[in-house]
């Protein structure tokens, strides 16, 4: 089946859409209740009508020339589906009882308004993705070439989830090693920078002051108010001056 002849069926649809929104307005200035659901299916039943209005011009343009729709095919059969569904649709809402009363009785039920608003937001979006190339490319396969299709695609995303995540863990390690490199500039730098205030070994030279060292040595120290003071720094400065003569153990003490 070419593209032209699907529109004989798409242009059908477009009937019964425009038959259901005007048998729905009609329920929406008679009842009192449910107006809001009325509401609701008329703009759905509008969005489904601009999508068919796309659809049949995109079937009769050049870019659908080429494809070919084989009865079978997932385009073919969601109109025929469709088709069924709207004249249920256009049934219930064109009936009149022998009772006047009746034109004023919204005849869907919650459950019956619920699955007649899935069907037309699945139809509508079954429309609108055929609106591209690719995608009416696809929806003219039968079902089983679609789904192998849908198979392949599912199986290069996760190949795409395994080599982000893996290219994720990559730039993650990447950030670590410039992050180390970065932190042994930085002690780097601050060790030119100490050996350029002074060339002594303050390490070592704590470590040998340590060794003589006796337990409890400079307690007497954190007991001072002076020392207090500075600590909790509410003393005039913030310089603590230890002072002393030479060997009286101001190395030992701090």
């Amino acid at each position: 089946m070419d593209p032209f002849s699907l529109t004989v069926g798409i242009a059908g649809l477009t009937g019964l859409v425009a038959t259901s929104i005007a048998f729905a307005r009609n329920y929406l200035s008679a009842v009192k209740n449910g107006k809001e659901s009325i509401r609701i299916l008329v703009t759905e039943l509008e969005v489904l009508q601009a999508n068919l209005t796309n659809l049949d011009a995109f079937l009769k343009s050049a870019s659908a020339k080429d494809l070919t729709f084989e009865p079978t095919s997932v385009l073919r059969s969601c109109t025929m589906i469709c088709e069924v569904s709207l004249k249920t649709l256009c049934k219930k809402l064109g009936q009149v009882g022998e009772s006047k009363t009746s034109r004023y009785l919204w005849p869907l039920s919650e459950n019956e308004h619920q699955k007649t608003m899935q069907d037309l937001r699945n139809f509508a979006r079954w429309i609108q993705f055929a609106l591209s190339i690719d995608g009416c490319s696809l929806l003219s396969r039968t079902s089983d070439d679609v789904l192998k299709v849908l198979e392949g695609q599912l199986k290069n995303f996760n190949t795409l989830q395994t080599l982000e995540k893996t290219t994720s863990q990559l730039n993650e390690a990447v950030q670590y090693q410039s992050q180390m490199v970065e932190d042994d500039k930085i002690a780097r730098m601050k060790d030119l920078i100490l050996s350029w205030i002074s060339e002594t070994d303050s390490e070592q030279k704590h470590h040998s002051v340590r060794q003589p060292r006796v337990k409890g040595t400079g307690g007497w120290l954190l007991d001072r108010k002076e020392f207090l003071s500075w600590r909790d720094g509410t003393a005039v400065s913030n310089v603590l001056w230890c002072h002393g003569l030479q060997g009286s153990g101001k190395s030992v003490l701090t």
